[in-house]
């Protein structure tokens, strides 16, 4: 029989060939976390940054807890939603932490996630505030949770991997993340949440611009849905190395998606 492990970090990518590593680097540098942890990503395989990719952060993942590192191959694109889903149906694990593929995780979101779970024991556990970097103008946006009450998501949000097992198979490509808590209240009833007030959330950030599926400049800059500007700069929350790599990363990811949009005229 397969034992348990705590926590589940599932990892959906979708043409990430650029970006797939942003998240993997964030999860190398956790910081104390207390338990062991899987990994699981499933990706498809156009444009992907593929299980060679992943698994060459092996070592540095497993020097901070990961104890195994589960690959998902897709031949054809499926739907965010069922993506979900199938990671967690391939998971072992008692929490299910939602990494996005664009998203610098503060280094001790693991840790502090695990906490809260032995603690409270919610359904539900959301940071009610981030950064967001627009890699388009290099600007910094904060998103608070207050200022945009009514969408029940939050952010480096993590539930239950049983809830996530038992979501329908639905095709949803945008607002997984409030489908995802709708479905669990409709399998549960009333969600017990607990918001991880630490202000560790300083010291990670989403990054905009560097996906397919979100699009979130206009929002920003126009200060809708939670976001608000900041005077803050992106070597305020993470190292040289990181910036340098995300601006390469990001001209590599424009250029291929201007050639998939001239192939597609």
């Amino acid at each position: 029989m397969i034992s348990e492990l705590p926590i589940c970090v599932a990892l959906p990518m979708y043409r990430s060939r650029y970006n797939g590593w942003i998240a993997l680097e964030s999860l190398v540098r956790q910081r104390n976390v207390p338990c062991n942890w899987e990994l699981v990503v499933a990706e498809e395989v156009i444009d992907c940054f593929g299980e060679k990719a992943v698994r060459s952060y092996a070592s540095k993942l497993k020097a901070v807890g990961c104890a195994s590192i589960k690959y998902i191959s897709l031949d054809k694109r499926i739907p965010l939603s069922m993506k979900w889903v199938l990671i967690a149906r391939n998971s072992t694990s008692k929490y299910f932490l939602l990494q996005a593929v664009d998203c610098f995780s503060q280094p001790s979101r693991l840790k502090e996630t695990y906490q809260i779970f032995e603690k409270n024991s919610p359904d539900w556990i959301r940071s009610p505030k981030g950064y967001f970097y627009d890699m388009s103008t290099d600007k910094v946006y904060l998103f608070d949770q207050g200022r945009f009450a009514s969408h029940p998501g939050g952010l480096n949000m993590a539930t239950k991997t049983d809830y996530m097992r038992r979501l329908p198979k639905v095709t949803k490509f945008r607002s997984i993340d409030r489908w995802i808590y709708s479905s669990i209240s409709l399998l549960i009833g009333n969600v017990n949440i607990s918001e991880n007030s630490s202000e560790n959330w300083k010291y990670g950030v989403d990054v905009n611009g560097m996906n397919r599926i979100s699009r979130r400049s206009l929002r920003m800059e126009n200060e809708e849905k939670g976001f608000s500007k900041t005077a803050v700069k992106i070597n305020e929350i993470l190292d040289q190395g990181i910036i340098n790599r995300l601006k390469e990363s990001y001209l590599l990811e424009t250029r291929l998606m201007k050639a998939s949009e001239t192939l597609l005229r």
